[in-house]
């Protein structure tokens, strides 16, 4: 069952105050839709630690084969700081959604924490590319000389600023299209699961 299933779901029954709230159907659509972001959340993770250490070893090419270029061991230390941060924070992730029982309600709770989680990440995607590209393309800039500044102006700086504005506003219609609905009506879901164990009470 896809997620605008469950969104059907949720307005047929959200119009009939009384009717109880098919848990079977629920509870499978949104363990699909978590596993989804769980994976997404994975790939994400993984391609950003990837291209993070790609970068950080290419980095270190220069500074230990030829000995020149020093200055790039801030730009791989960053990029391998930033991977070693995003490793650690995989496995805190891992480590809590464990925690979640497979009810309707431990489910909910975990979609709801898996999405917290992508929207951290997508805010601080921005600044794990920022800085060390950013450190990167500064002391390339310094390091070249200055007949070659032309290739920075005219290349490196709008492209390194046109891929990280692209990335910031997709990601921003990531989160207002898909993402933020999505907590929306999860968050709905449990209210009324809530709402219901009250009256079972």
């Amino acid at each position: 069952m896809k997620f605008e299933d469950l969104q059907a779901i949720w307005k047929c029954q959200n119009s009939q105050s009384n009717s109880p709230l098919d848990t079977d159907r629920v509870l499978d659509s949104v363990r699909k839709r978590s596993q989804k972001v769980g994976r997404e959340n994975s790939i994400f993770e993984l391609a950003l630690m990837g291209a993070l250490i790609g970068v950080g070893l290419l980095a270190l090419k220069e500074p230990l084969l030829v000995g020149e270029n020093k200055y790039q061991i801030v730009t791989s230390s960053l990029c391998l700081g930033a991977a070693a941060y995003i490793w650690f924070g995989r496995l805190q992730r891992q480590r809590a959604e464990v925690q979640f029982d497979d009810s309707l309600s431990g489910v909910i709770d975990k979609s709801i924490a898996q999405l917290n989680y992508k929207f951290a990440q997508m805010r601080s995607y921005i600044w794990f590319c920022v800085v060390p590209l950013g450190v990167s393309l500064l002391i390339g800039f310094f390091q070249a000389e200055p007949s070659k500044h032309i290739w920075f102006y005219a290349f490196f700086i709008p492209l390194f600023i046109i891929m990280m504005t692209s990335s910031y506003f997709r990601m921003r219609y990531e989160l207002k299209k898909y993402a933020l609905p999505h907590l929306a009506e999860l968050e709905a879901l449990k209210a009324k699961l809530l709402d219901a164990d009250d009256e079972d009470a």
